[in-house]
């Protein structure tokens, strides 16, 4: 699974709270939701350069543009996982 040989090795690296939490599912906060994508920036920045991780890559930008399209004046809490 690229969840456990790739984003939380790295994630635990980069010191990142959330991330680490996405395989249990979490309830964010909708105040939370920037924390989260500054975490998932800084775990694509990571993966970047290297062409095996063009997936995961894939994957986290799917992740944050749905997040982009969030109407936060809708929703308060997201469900992850």
């Amino acid at each position: 699974m690229a969840y456990h040989a790739f984003w939380l090795p790295t994630a635990e690296k980069l010191g990142l709270k959330w991330v680490p939490q996405f395989e249990n599912g979490p309830i964010v906060e909708v105040g939370d939701l920037p924390a989260v994508m500054d975490e998932l920036r800084k775990l694509r920045d990571a993966l970047a350069g290297n062409p095996k991780n063009d997936s995961l890559l894939e994957r986290i930008d799917w992740i944050l543009e749905k997040f982009s399209e969030l109407d936060i004046a809708e929703v308060s809490r997201i469900a992850i996982g």
